[in-house]
């Protein structure tokens, strides 16, 4: 999957300063870590750069009324951007489902 500019992209700043610090871990780390260790140095990176980084956030699963359950984001960057880490070659079916996921339930809140 080949990355696209998108025109009607929300926060492309905030997206690109977000890819440049996963470009910077990347060349830091290279290839073969843990999602965690990942996550962790992006974290880092994102803090460092100025920005307000959660980590695994919780978002509420809800069914009809219900709450059934949550959902656990990697990062949450400024309290809008989901960033999920992927320690893996491609993309599969699976993970733009995942992603998905969370997209949905943004609008759910924050869990506690």
């Amino acid at each position: 999957m080949t990355a696209t500019p998108c025109a009607d992209l929300l926060y492309r700043g905030l997206s690109y300063d977000i890819q440049g610090a996963a470009f910077e871990v990347y060349r830091e780390l290279g290839p073969g870590m843990l999602e965690k260790v990942y996550e962790s140095a992006l974290s880092a990176e994102l803090n460092m750069r100025g920005l307000n980084v959660n980590a695994q956030v919780r978002f509420p699963v809800r069914y009809k009324q219900c709450l059934i359950g949550e959902y656990l984001a990697y990062l949450v960057v400024e309290r809008c951007v989901v960033v999920e880490v992927k320690a893996q070659a491609s993309l599969h079916a699976a993970n733009m489902a995942q992603l998905l996921t969370i997209l949905r339930c943004r609008d759910c809140g924050w869990a506690t």
